[in-house]
Order: structure tokens, then C-alpha cells, then sequence
């Protein structure tokens, strides 16, 4: 603290600066420092109005710390800051992480870009009332005038779009005058295409009876096949091995008639086949080929007519990582290991792409003679859609001649052109085989929803990426949504619930310890109308923003006098919190609402039960104020249904990454796993850990008294454990959840070692409480040298915002990796919003976070999935909800588990 937190009322400044002792009674020996520490005093605040201060921070987001120390913005505040860059957009101002506020002009207006100049000096005072942070008329140059450099900018912008306009005028005639000469070649093309196309199509009927005959006569063969590919899949049951050379392979003669086998160097090198009972025979060679160890094999296609599925034995064994089907189970097309596709040629053997002969089954577009990569059909196996190689997208006309996409979005319904030539993953259509709902996945593989507008023209359906709603009233109305089914979509009928307001209490007297600048929780989280807190020693009344400030949505009240702690009483309204669901029945659609309990605290953990048969429409947290609704059917798994291939190219991504553990757990032996990071890996409740930075687990990690804001009802649904050491241990933590899931999935034995200490993040230093922080050699060493096989690191809780978070956790990830660990980033939960309501910054840290995992190539899981404003319905939680254990920056049981279910999702 400087000069800036000095009050203008004398008897407050005995402890307003700690450099100066101005307390009564205080010894004349300290006169002299007090002296110096007002000297100290008056030199920083020179410094920041006289201009020592520069900027930091990112883009448009400046960042500038003062020598003098604020505690609180107030009118009156003015500093002289250099600028170190320019500004792109309006700007904002972060003096002592007391908030960005914008930068406006003498006239209150927001500095456009361009109006921040590099190097400059510019002398800013607080607006209270703005907020934000003025610039002073005459700190700028002349060119910065307001008015000035707007009517500059505007006079460039009108002459470059004149500029613009006449060569956009000029090429537009030009373009006139080719598409001209265009349509007159384009014309006589298309009369000559539609002889060719009806001859084609005659060649086409003969071709597709002739292949009808030869199928037939292929009976016999395919018998053979199936002969075949019965060994095939009976060698993949048997095992598949490898080795580096020829002479290991045929040393080794024990695997079964038919198994697989594989040489991965030399001239040697390929795929062979065993022959000969086990302990006997030999090894065929097969294909030049050699595939890759995968981590699951697809269980080989029942009842179907083809030359082989999964293994196709006259294709050089190559196993189907894609299959095609049509309804009558007759193979379109594969795709090999190889990475080349292969169909089924006239005479039904499979085809490699590129090769000669080119038939009129649907998976070859007979009338382009271009192979389809891919296809897809209708009920009946014709089909709707498919590609090539220089044809974007194909589909059959009425004729069934395949063509590229109408402008007009017409009858073809497997290829969206409106989208980028997107390809319908799933579709509804009339009787009429028109269009009317649809899923389809875009060149990006972006996921999105598309409907049949009047006309047949088809459009997106509006964006799912909306925060809760909220409705005031006990009476909510509840719209028409779409429930997602395995057949399709079915819509619920509109109509209203009634969700009534909970309950007050009246507490009177309750006793508590009013501390300085620090939180005291009331039994209740919502508080509202007036409240007394009385001094117990004289039952002195109290003044509100004076001696005290009350949360009155969080239930805290915090003192603003700094003194030792005061015993004092409290008298208020509290009101009681409920989850409420709103559900229907699909067969009915009538949406219906089910009551949750009513509690003071944590009503997340006490949901009503949802009524047998229905699907849950929206998640309800019920205030006194109001029902905050989150819409719950919009998401599957915590992914929104409209980002569903997003969310699955993340966790593909994710799992390539983590290969090497999930092959460990696969196996079922045991493995050592590592928490690292703050407080919220640590789980420590209030108990501190000072003497533990270089030691794992301990009593003072994975405590029950992480749960202190909860009372016995709310910690008996907590999952807690015993030790005999006279401690309650929980299993609540994001760790635990995913190494219990593990533990029962795989078999798999796992020593789980807490490596996180709380207050830290993942610097290089020294807390002032003596704590190391995350890349401090001590506490980092003593991490590398436990040697677990993974270890999970959640640092950013307590550096949100940070630019040096993506280098600082580089240092932590990249000693594990080097060591053999494998390392799985989780990125910060998201604080309560009127305790630090950063969303930017909290964001920013989350994306730092991933894009380290990508250049590192480690797995990260993206908490913004869940947590994000636009996306807190896949967690099921308000924003009033959020950071339940501490109602600051400690999430509460429901989101814990959460997040150690997207853990999950990874193994």
C-alpha cells in the first residue's frame, strides 16, 4: 500500500500503510522510520504521476502496475503512463488487477483505434461514475484531437472505397461480358451432355443386368470367400504377432492355423499368414504391407452376403477400417489399412481404387466413371449421395444419373451445396423424400443442424450457443423443444410449470468473527432485505459499506475495517435455494416439473428424482428472485448436440495422445498416477500445508475439510475415506474420479500420489508464506523424481489472465515428459462470477492452456466446454452455482465430478 490508499479522515491512517507507524503511543524510536517511510511514500507516488509507469498486457488489453499500490478504485485517481503499443480497437485499462475499465476521451468517449500511439505519454484519471479511465484534454498531440482524427480516418475510409468501388464496377463489366460468351458455349454444351446422358443411361440398364447375372453366377465363389474370411477372423482371435525380422517370424511357429504375423524391417518386411497347426507348419508371405498395432479391433460383421467383411481374404488381407453397407447387407465400398479404398467389381471381387474396370454398382458413379469415396444411400440402398475424385459431390437426378449438386438445392438430399458441399450425416425426409431435417458435417467437419425452408431451399438452424435463461415468477413458460431420439427428433408440446418460490428463515443472533478483508459465510447463500451485525462487547449497530460490505447472492459478508477480528452478531432474512427439473414424457410431450429439496446451501446435491420414462428438458436452480434454467436438452454427454464432431476430433485427438497410458491400463497391471497443482488438486480444506512442497499425499490433502462450506446432510453424500489415522479423507477430487472409473474399468492397480499445495500457481518462486510454486526446482524435482506413468496437472486457478502461464506450465510438462511420464493438462475451473467475474481472462488462460497441449502434443482437457457462459447447460449448474465450496474459487462436488468424467472421456 502507498499514498493512494491513504484516507482523508486522520484517525483511519494508523494502519494504512505499513512503511509508516502512525499508531498512537507509538515509540519515539521509530520516528525516524516513519520519516523514511513517508519519504518512501511520497518518492513512488512521484513516480507514478510523473511518468515511470509503462503498459503491459496483450492486444488491446493494457496492464500497468503502480509503485504506490491501490487498493480500491475511487474518484480522484490520476496517473501518467507510457504506452508500449498501439491500440487496434477501444482498449482497456488494468491498474493494480483492480479490473479493466475502458479508456475514453475528455468528451467520454472510447478511443477508437489508432488513438493509443506507441511511446507516447498519456495522463488518465479515474470517471467513478463511467467507469473508465479518462484521458486528460491536452495529453494527446494535436492529431489525436477528438473529432480530428475521426474526420482524417473518415475522409482515407470514403477515398479507398471509391477507389474500391471503381475497379469493382470496372471488373463487373468485364465479368458481364465473359459470362456472356460463357452461356452461349455453356448452352450447347448441356444439349450435347443430354444425348451422351441418355445413351449413357441405356449402357448403364445393360451393364447393371449383366452384373446381376454374374453375382448369380457367383455363388460358389463367394462361399469360398466366406470360407475365407471365417479364417481371417479366426486369426484375428488368435492373436497377431511381430517381429523386426523374417528368421524371429519363423522361429516362432506356435501361434494357430491362420494367424496373423508380421516382419517390420528389411527386404522382408510385410504381412504373413500362419499355416499348419500350432508348434508346426509355416509362415506365408501375404502383402508388402504392414499395419500398424491398434489399440481395439472391431468384431467382425454377422450375416452378411459379401466376399469378406473385415477381412477381405482377396484383397492382400486387408483389414476394413471402414465398411459400407447397403440395407440387403451387400458391401458399397471399404477402406484398407493400406489407406486405399476398394469396391466390389462386376464379377463381385473387391476392387482397389484407380484400377481399370469400371462397373455400374452403386459405390463406382458408373455415369462419371470416377470411383466414390464415399457413399451414402436410402432405405432401400439407393443412393443419395456420393464423391470423387474432381467431383466435390455427386448425386443421382429423377433418372438416377449422377450429377453435381443443383443450384436450386433440390431433391438431393445426402450433399448440402448451401454448406460448403456438407454431407448429411443423418436425415429426415417426407413421403416425398424431400428434406426435412438434417444433421450434416461441413469440409471443417463441423457439426450443424439444417432444416427444409419454404421452397425446398435449405438453411441452418439457429446456432445453439446461448447462456441459461432466466424467468421471474414461479410460473415458467416452457417452449416447444426438439428431443433427440435414436430414430430421429420428436417434439414436445409447449405449456407452463409452476416452480414455487422456496421458503425464508428468520435468523436472529446468530455469532461470528467479523474479519478484515476476508469472507465470513452465513448458513444461508441468498440473503436479502436488511441485516444488523452487531459488536458483542457493547451491542454496538454496525454500519453496512462502512465497517462491513454483504454479499447478499453468496451469503458472505466481509469487514472493511482493518482491525483484529470482532465477535459480533447477525440478524437476516435468508431464503432457501432448490434444483428443480423440468421433463416430458416423449410418447406425450407434456412438459411436467419435479421439486428438488430445499436447502440453505449446495441444493446441487439434492436434485428431485426424474419420473420413469422422461427425458429432462431444463435443469431449474429456484431463488427467491428468480428460476435460473438451464436447457439441458440441447446437450448429449456434455457436448452440445450441435457440436458433437467437434467435441469427438477433441477426444480422438486426446486419446492419440495418451496412447501409451491407455495401453498400460488396457493391461491391468499397476501404475502410479500424480495430482499436481493448487489448491484444487490438493483438497486441503483449511488446514495449510507449509512443511509439505516436497512430499506427496499426507493429512493435509484430500481432506473432507475441503467441504467446510457444507453441512452433515450435504458432506454425507460426499465420497470419503478412512486411513486410521484419526483424518476423513475424500475421493471427490477430478483425480480420483477418473482413477476410480479406471480401477473399475480396466482392473488396473493404482497408487494415487497428490502432488498440489494451495495459494500456488505454476511459476518459478517463493510464496510469502515460504510455498514453492509449480516450476520451482525443489517442489518440481521432488515431482519428476516420484516417477509416476502420469501425472495430471491443473495449475491456473490462481493466474488467470497470466502471459506467462503458457511458458511457465511448458517448463513443468516438458521435465515430465522428458522423465517418461505421460502428462494430461486440465485447464482451470471457472471462479464464481460476482467473486471474479474474468471471463476474458479466464478464457484467455484456458486457450493458452490447449495451445500448449497441441505444441507439446500432451492431452488437455478444456474445462471452457463446460464451464464457458454460452455452454454451462452441459454442465447442468447456474452461475450462482458455480465454485460451491468456497463460493469464490473452489468448485463445488458436482463440478469436480465433471471434469473427472471429461478426464474419463480421454481413457
Amino acid at each position: 500500500m502507498g499514498l493512494f490508499s491513504w484516507d482523508p479522515t486522520p484517525a483511519k491512517n494508523a494502519g494504512a500503510d505499513p512503511l509508516i507507524t502512525a499508531q498512537d503511543g507509538a515509540s519515539a524510536r521509530s520516528f525516524g522510520a516513519t520519516i523514511r517511510g513517508f519519504m518512501s511514500g511520497m518518492r513512488r507516488f512521484t513516480d507514478d504521476v510523473g511518468g515511470a509507469l509503462t503498459t503491459s498486457g496483450r492486444l488491446n488489453a493494457y496492464v500497468v502496475t503502480t509503485n504506490s499500490g491501490m487498493s480500491e478504485l475511487r474518484a480522484g485517481l490520476t496517473l501518467l503512463v507510457r504506452v508500449d503499443r498501439d491500440n487496434t480497437a477501444e482498449a482497456t485499462l488494468n491498474v493494480d488487477g483492480l479490473g479493466p475499465l475502458p479508456w475514453v476521451d475528455a468528451g467520454g468517449v472510447r478511443l477508437q483505434a489508432g488513438r493509443i500511439l506507441k511511446g507516447r505519454y498519456y495522463s488518465v484519471s479515474l470517471d467513478p461514475d463511467a467507469p473508465a479511465w479518462r484521458v486528460q484534454a491536452g495529453s494527446s498531440t494535436l492529431d489525436e484531437i477528438p473529432g480530428l482524427i475521426d474526420l482524417k480516418q473518415e475522409v482515407a475510409t470514403n477515398t479507398d472505397a471509391s477507389t474500391a468501388a471503381a475497379a469493382a464496377a470496372r471488373a463487373d463489366a468485364q465479368t458481364v461480358v465473359s459470362k456472356a460468351a460463357e452461356t452461349e458455349t455453356g448452352r450447347a454444351e448441356v444439349a450435347q451432355n443430354r444425348q451422351f446422358v441418355a445413351a449413357d443411361l441405356s449402357a448403364t440398364s445393360a451393364l447393371r443386368t449383366a452384373a446381376a447375372a454374374d453375382r448369380a453366377a457367383t455363388a460358389t465363389d463367394r462361399d469360398a470367400a466366406s470360407t475365407a474370411r471365417d479364417q481371417a477372423q479366426a486369426a484375428i482371435a488368435s492373436g497377431r504377432v511381430g517381429y523386426d525380422t523374417l528368421p524371429e517370424l519363423m522361429a516362432n511357429l506356435l501361434p494357430a492355423d491362420g494367424a496373423q504375423g508380421e516382419v517390420r524391417t528389411g527386404a522382408n518386411a510385410g504381412t504373413y499368414q500362419k499355416s499348419g497347426a500350432p508348434g508346426g507348419g509355416t509362415w506365408i508371405f501375404k502383402s508388402a504391407q504392414t499395419v500398424p498395432a491398434l489399440d481395439t479391433r472391431v468384431s467382425s460383421f454377422e450375416g452378411v452376403d459379401g466376399p469378406g467383411v473385415g477381412w477381405l481374404a482377396d484383397a492382400d488381407v486387408q483389414p476394413a477400417a471402414l465398411l459400407i453397407l447397403d440395407r440387403a447387407g451387400a458391401g458399397l465400398s471399404y477402406l484398407g489399412a493400406d489407406g486405399r479404398t476398394r469396391r466390389p467389381s462386376a464379377s463381385g471381387a473387391w476392387q482397389a481404387e484407380g484400377e481399370p474396370e469400371v462397373g455400374p454398382e452403386v459405390g463406382w458413379l458408373a455415369d462419371t466413371a470416377l470411383p466414390a469415396t464415399r457413399v451414402e444411400v436410402d432405405g432401400v440402398g439407393r443412393p443419395l449421395s456420393g464423391s470423387g475424385p474432381g467431383a466435390p459431390s455427386l448425386m443421382p437426378d429423377t433418372a438416377g444419373t449422377f450429377r453435381p449438386p443443383l443450384t436450386e438445392y433440390g431433391p438431393e438430399l445426402g450433399w448440402l451445396d448451401a454448406f460448403d458441399d456438407s454431407l448429411a450425416a443423418s436425415a429426415s425426409v417426407d413421403e416425398a423424400g424431400r428434406l426435412v431435417l438434417g444433421q450434416c458435417r461441413g469440409t471443417r467437419n463441423h457439426a450443424l443442424d439444417v432444416v427444409a425452408a419454404p421452397g425446398g431451399a435449405i438453411r441452418r438452424e439457429t446456432p445453439i450457443d446461448l447462456p441459461n435463461t432466466v424467468q421471474a415468477g414461479p410460473t415458467l413458460v416452457i417452449p416447444s423443444v426438439r428431443i433427440r431420439r435414436s430414430y430421429g427428433f420428436v417434439a414436445t408440446k409447449p405449456g407452463v410449470v409452476v416452480s414455487p418460490v422456496p421458503a425464508s428463515v428468520a435468523v436472529s443472533g446468530a455469532s461470528y468473527s467479523l474479519r478484515y478483508a476476508n469472507p465470513v459465510f452465513l448458513v444461508h447463500q441468498v440473503v436479502r432485505g436488511p441485516i444488523a451485525v452487531r459488536r458483542k462487547s457493547d451491542n454496538t449497530l454496525l454500519v453496512e459499506d462502512t465497517d462491513y460490505r454483504v454479499d447478499r447472492s453468496r451469503g458472505v459478508i466481509t469487514g472493511l475495517v482493518n482491525v483484529d477480528d470482532i465477535p459480533v452478531t447477525v440478524s437476516y432474512t435468508g431464503w432457501l435455494i432448490r434444483v428443480d427439473y423440468v421433463s416430458a414424457d416423449p410418447s406425450l410431450g407434456i412438459p411436467t416439473l419435479s421439486q428438488g429439496t430445499e436447502r440453505a446451501r449446495a441444493a446441487s446435491l439434492f436434485p428431485p428424482i426424474l419420473p420413469a420414462g422422461h427425458k429432462l428438458l431444463y435443469r431449474v436452480f429456484r431463488t427467491v428472485d428468480a428460476a435460473d434454467m438451464a436447457a439441458v436438452h440441447l446437450y448429449q454427454d456434455r457436448i452440445r448436440v450441435d457440436r458433437q464432431a467437434d467435441a469427438e476430433a477433441v477426444i480422438a485427438r486426446n486419446r492419440r495422445r495418451t496412447a501409451r497410458l491407455r495401453r498400460k491400463l488396457q493391461a491391468g497391471g499397476s501404475l502410479k498416477w500424480g495430482g499436481y497443482g493448487d489448491s484444487i488438486t490438493q483438497l486441503g480444506g483449511a488446514l495449510f500445508p507449509y512443511e509439505v512442497n516436497t512430499v506427496a499425499n499426507g493429512i493435509r490433502r484430500d481432506v473432507v475439510g475441503y467441504f467446510d462450506l457444507y453441512d452433515a446432510s450435504a458432506r454425507a453424500k460426499v465420497l470419503t475415506f478412512e486411513t486410521g489415522d484419526g483424518q476423513t479423507y475424500t475421493r471427490e477430487g477430478w483425480n480420483w474420479r477418473a482413477i476410480l472409473w479406471a480401477q473399475r474399468t480396466y482392473g488396473s492397480a493404482i497408487v494415487y500420489r497428490n502432488w498440489g499445495i494451495s495459494g500456488t500457481d505454476s511459476s518459478n518462486g517463493l510464496a510469502s508464506n515460504g510455498l514453492m510454486h509449480g516450476s520451482y526446482p525443489d517442489r518440481l524435482n521432488a515431482l519428476v523424481a516420484d516417477a509416476c506413468d502420469v501425472v495430471v496437472s491443473g495449475f491456473g486457478q490462481n493466474e488467470l489472465g497470466n502471459v506467462n502461464s503458457y511458458a511457465q506450465n511448458g517448463v513443468i510438462w516438458q521435465a515430465l515428459l522428458a522423465a517418461g511420464s505421460d502428462v494430461i493438462g486440465v485447464t482451470p475451473t471457472r471462479p464464481h462470477p460476482r467473486f471474479a467475474d474474468r471471463v476474458d481472462q479466464w478464457r484467455f488462460t484456458c486457450s493458452e492452456l490447449v495451445r500448449l497441449g497441441d505444441d507439446l502434443g500432451v492431452a488437455v482437457i478444456d474445462t471452457s466446454r463446460i464451464f464457458d457462459p454460452t455452454r454451462i447447460a452441459g454442465l447442468g449448474v447456474s452461475e450462482e452455482e458455480l465454485s460451491e465450496c468456497s463460493m469464490q474459487n473452489h468448485p463445488g462436488a458436482i463440478e469436480l465430478r465433471a471434469v473427472g468424467d471429461l478426464i474419463t472421456e480421454v481413457l
